[in-house]
């Protein structure tokens, strides 16, 4: 066509009316060309600017919305095992509590007397039973240590299990010795 020879740089042959124009705009050469036939001026159409815009900003904010979406999806997932994890955590929590409750009355009210004691042999916690055995207050025992208050000839004996227990060595041990109470008995 027409067009596509003019932009190619070629000559081109141009078979119209011409005719004098008075009409604007000011770069008017003063003649109007009308075309024989109309074909002879197709130009290629102008690309859609518009609908290519349109599309892209729609494909944008699909994409966009999607992205969002998933975001949103991950974060209640999250929220959803971080509110499991917050439960199970006071649930175990509660449960600590009362075991450490149920030791602390097993061990301040127990029938037998009890001792905490420190890897250095001193007494950090006595239970009652074992203040009336010994007629000392709590305040009086803790500080001391175990062999202050063990009968000498039991007093090896009680170091070498001791240091076992502090060792790791053992668990445990159950010994029967005896003690000097506050008024130095035997008991």
């Amino acid at each position: 066509a027409f067009a596509s020879r003019l932009m190619q740089g070629g000559n081109a042959e141009i078979v119209g009316i011409a005719s004098q124009s008075c009409k604007d705009p000011p770069f008017n050469t003063g003649y109007i060309l009308v075309p024989r036939d109309p074909k002879d001026f197709a130009f290629a159409p102008v690309p859609p600017y518009r609908l290519i815009l349109v599309t892209a900003s729609v494909a944008l904010l699909l994409f966009a919305s999607g992205y969002l979406w998933l975001q949103r999806r991950n974060a209640v997932r999250h929220a959803h095992k971080l509110t499991l994890l917050t439960q199970s955590l006071q649930r175990s929590e509660e449960a600590l509590r009362q075991s450490e409750e149920r030791f602390r009355k097993a061990f301040e009210d127990g029938p037998m007397g009890i001792a905490l004691g420190s890897p250095d042999w001193r007494i950090l916690k006595a239970n009652r039973a074992l203040c009336r055995m010994l007629g000392y207050s709590e305040q009086e025992l803790v500080g001391r240590r175990f062999v202050d208050i063990t009968h000498p000839d039991d007093t090896d004996r009680t170091m070498e299990l001791a240091g076992q227990l502090f060792a790791g060595e053992v668990s445990g041990y159950q010994l029967e010795k005896r003690y000097i109470t506050k008024d130095q008995h035997v008991c």
